[in-house]
Parts: C-alpha cells; sequence; structure tokens
C-alpha cells in the first residue's frame, strides 16, 4: 500500500509543486539523516521518485513524504496519505 499510495499523491501534484517536493527530497532533516542526490531526482518522474524514496528511506518513507508535503504547504495531501495509510495499520 505504501508505494501506490505515496505515488497517488504525487501524481496530485503540479509539476512546480512536484520540483519542489523534490528539492526538498534533497535536504536532510532530523528525521532522517541522509537526502537523495539531486542527480536522481533532476529528471525523475514520479514513478522513479518513489522508488527512489522508497530505495533511500524503506520503512520511513510515508513519514519523510509527509514531511515534505508539509514543506511545500500540501497539508490535504498529508492528511490523505495519513487516512489510506491508516487503513493498513
Amino acid at each position: 500500500p505504501g508505494v501506490k499510495s505515496i505515488l497517488n499523491v504525487l501524481l496530485e501534484l503540479t509539476d512546480k509543486e512536484f520540483d519542489s517536493f523534490k528539492f526538498y527530497l534533497n535536504v536532510p532533516d532530523i528525521l532522517v539523516e541522509h537526502s537523495i542526490p539531486q542527480c536522481y531526482l533532476d529528471k525523475a518522474s514520479r514513478e522513479e521518485t518513489v522508488n527512489r524514496i522508497f530505495q533511500a528511506y524503506s520503512h520511513q518513507s510515508v513519514e519523510v513524504v509527509q514531511k515534505k508535503l508539509k514543506k511545500i504547504h500540501r497539508f490535504d495531501l498529508v492528511e490523505k496519505l495519513s487516512e489510506v495509510e491508516n487503513l493498513f495499520w
């Protein structure tokens, strides 16, 4: 459910929002010690980005995506992702 949920959320972003989201994936924060190198994200599609997220963060992927969505002020998608994930826990 995680991969599909995250992909569905990323598909709702405009291209500009998606670019901003990818920018924030490259910024390390308290939640994670590392970021995804920008060279892997520059021309990445939404599908490729989801794969990179899961490669980098595995079980923390949903939490990382939610944190980065907050950075671009898409709180509606943070909530949507929370609701979908709660169905599976």
